[in-house]
């Protein structure tokens, strides 16, 4: 039977998660609430020549050695400005340096908008040499990142985002399923993260290893993939990390786009609203596997349905606050019949995350990110086998099984940049986590006599558990 005195002290527990939530939140909203020192400001965003958002760009101001870095949106900010004039530049890796632009800030604060360039660079000789590995060498960890253009352009199967990932250096996978695996660890060893927050089970068709990623390559604004070298920030796994970031809407107004291909039918829907300080975004898809084996006559083959939606609101509070809301929800439906229905088996899987995301720009040098969360994960298989004597049925087996997760977790990271060439992170985080298991099985050994069937013996095997655990670290 099951453990029943543990739900109120679960219930307990996630009382005191949400009053830590509201307790770290409220400073966020209190300092939102308040006006700005005095002095004047500076922001804006950087962008390609297309229009897309340049993140990681240092914007200088020339002479007084500050400089700060651009979201993944794109925008920046330099505040609490004494009036007068200031040049700033824009600097990025693989673009061309902006031109020195002369603002004059006063009381207010000024918009700039930079375009940067892509910048060619020409290599003198190339020198290959045979590949060498050292025990505790003195290098830089291993780090790809891979823009939206490119997860577009680059070969794959089915459409699907990590499939693309598997050629990269470093990274492998199968025909058959889409997980990875770096530098030939487990599947469970990579960490896998939308925006900061942790995907526990990132994949459709769990009966088929994972066959198709419960992300739409159309809902991605980049990837940056690590193969080591990473601190405890990212926890204790020891393969690698996948660390993605949902696509950014365009702004302007509201665009609609509906996909269909060999695969997948996608939505994908975007706008702003509240004078572009908001923006919205949402992708929906749906796969239709199901309907390929129908229209292939095949009578025995198995029947998935799965389909996802990711939606997005990011909000600009003040000059110094971004407020973020994800949700993630992905569902997948299996039903397989073989011998006319004698034997049946059917899956039921979902994952659901929703979490939210405060930064802050607190000054030029000093940044934080809060991110409150939750996850809901459920598996339901059943199956059976039975046996028809006349038009009697007979199950001679059968199992079924039920398991669930709820996550709660609340995260803080905070940056400091003392100086140009110094920067230095810190922050914590606190989860919860409560899982449930009931898992029965039976079987039964008959005999037929005659025109009746005869039971000789029977087994059968039931778990029920309940288990629930926190953690804090920082």
């Amino acid at each position: 039977m099951r453990d029943r005195h543990l739900r109120p002290s679960r219930l307990h527990a996630r009382g005191r998660v949400l009053l830590f939530v509201v307790a770290w939140l409220l400073p966020v909203a209190f300092a939102s609430a308040q006006p700005t020192s005095s002095g004047g400001a500076i922001a804006g965003r950087v962008v390609d020549e297309s229009g897309a958002p340049v993140a990681r760009a240092r914007v200088l101001l020339l002479g007084l050695a500050r400089a700060v870095l651009t979201r993944d949106d794109g925008t920046w900010a330099h505040l609490r400005l004494s009036p007068g004039r200031y040049l700033v530049q824009v600097l990025r890796l693989g673009y061309e340096a902006s031109r020195v632009d002369t603002v004059q800030v006063g009381q207010d604060v000024v918009q700039r908008t930079y375009t940067l360039r892509p910048s060619q660079l020409r290599l003198s000789q190339v020198v290959v040499t045979p590949g060498s590995y050292a025990v505790l060498d003195q290098q830089a960890p291993s780090q790809q990142v891979l823009t939206r253009d490119e997860l577009l352009t680059r070969p794959q199967l089915a459409e699907d985002l990590f499939r693309t990932l598997n050629r990269l250096p470093g990274i492998s996978g199968s025909d058959f399923s889409a997980q990875l695996r770096m530098r030939n660890s487990h599947p469970d060893e990579l960490l896998v993260m939308l925006d900061g927050m942790e995907l526990i089970e990132p994949f459709h068709m769990k009966d088929f290893d994972g066959a198709v990623t419960i992300l739409d390559q159309d809902a991605v604004g980049g990837v940056e993939l690590n193969t080591g070298g990473f601190g405890v920030a990212y926890g204790n796994r020891s393969g690698g990390l996948v660390l993605l970031s949902s696509a950014v809407p365009t702004e302007g107004r509201t665009r609609t786009a509906v996909g269909l291909s060999l695969s997948n039918l996608r939505l994908r829907t975007e706008g702003t609203f509240a004078d572009r300080k908001g923006a919205w975004l949402v992708s929906a898809r749906r796969g239709y596997l199901d309907i390929v084996f129908k229209l292939l006559n095949e009578d025995e083959a198995p029947n998935p349905t799965y389909y996802d939606v990711l939606g997005k609101v990011r909000y600009q509070l003040g000059t110094r606050h971004v407020v973020t809301a994800n949700a993630l929800v992905a569902q997948d439906v299996l039903t397989f019949e073989v011998d006319e229905g004698h034997t049946t088996a059917s899956g039921r899987y979902g994952n659901n995350y929703l979490w939210a995301t405060v930064a802050t720009q607190w000054h030029s040098r000093l940044r934080s990110t809060t991110l409150a969360a939750r996850s809901d994960l459920g598996w339901r298989r059943d199956g059976q086998e039975a046996e028809f004597f006349g038009n009697q049925p007979f199950v001679r087996a059968g199992f079924r099984d039920r398991r669930t997760l709820d996550a709660w977790s609340l995260k803080q990271d905070w940056t400091w940049d003392p100086t140009a060439r110094v920067s230095l992170t810190f922050g914590g985080e606190g989860r919860r986590e409560a899982a449930d298991y009931d898992y029965t099985r039976f079987a039964v050994n008959r005999a037929r006599v005659g025109q009746s069937v005869v039971v000789r013996d029977s087994s059968a095997l039931g778990v029920s558990r309940d288990v629930s655990g926190s953690r804090l670290g920082g």
